[in-house]
């Protein structure tokens, strides 16, 4: 990309200035960025001392399986994003990306039982976790849409807040309830806590009347 960012500073002036003007969403953009790191990171960190490495190998597999079945909402996002900082939401695209997200959660409840014994015989016990954590694509892609409404109007401290609110119970609940129900406990506190997170989103939105 160098020749095309030499291009660009040739062509367009660059005023730095407006970066002071925008530094709290620039910050808060990048605890995000970190917040998301340490989500990625903090499940591995808690459940192999406390379960062992048998159950964080399913776990592993079935968060792999869930950001497979993420990648079409993933997408629209990345599509979304752009035109809601335009100031022109395409709220067709949102519905349907719902109505989409449902389909696939319920691909994933339904197909998981039969990919997993054929393509992971040895991850057996990973089938009910990934079925139960599919639920959380719907509250997950309404969370992807609500993130791409409030980055568009750099409403992203509310963004952080809940991410913040989403990943604390996340660990709390992995601690406690991971080692009582094993890795189904694991996947109830993560269909929980993005839930959860969505919901806020949505009660944001609706009391600030973004």
């Amino acid at each position: 990309y160098t020749v095309l960012i030499f291009k660009e500073f040739r062509e367009v002036k660059i005023d730095f200035s407006l970066l002071k003007s925008r530094k709290g969403f620039i910050a808060n953009n990048y605890a995000m960025s970190l917040s998301g790191r340490v989500t990625s990171t903090i499940d591995k960190i808690v459940i192999a001392p406390l379960l062992g490495f048998a159950l964080l190998g399913n776990w592993a597999l079935a968060v792999q399986l869930l950001v497979i079945l993420m990648i079409i909402p993933t997408i629209i996002f990345k599509y979304l994003l752009p035109q809601d900082a335009s100031g022109e939401p395409n709220r067709k695209l949102r519905y349907v990306t719902i109505l989409l997200s449902v389909g696939i959660a319920g691909a994933g409840i339904g197909l998981v039982p039969y990919v997993i014994p054929s393509f992971f015989p040895k991850f057996i016990d990973a089938v009910d976790a990934v079925q139960l954590m599919s639920i959380a694509i719907i509250p997950a892609t309404i969370t992807l849409l609500y993130t791409s409404k409030l980055l568009g109007l750099e409403k992203s401290k509310f963004l952080l807040i809940t991410e913040v609110i989403s990943t604390s119970i996340l660990i709390v609940g992995f601690i406690i309830l991971g080692p009582i129900f094993g890795i189904m406990g694991l996947a109830g506190v993560f269909v929980f806590s993005v839930t959860l997170e969505a919901t806020l989103l949505f009660c944001i939105t609706k009391i600030k009347k973004f």
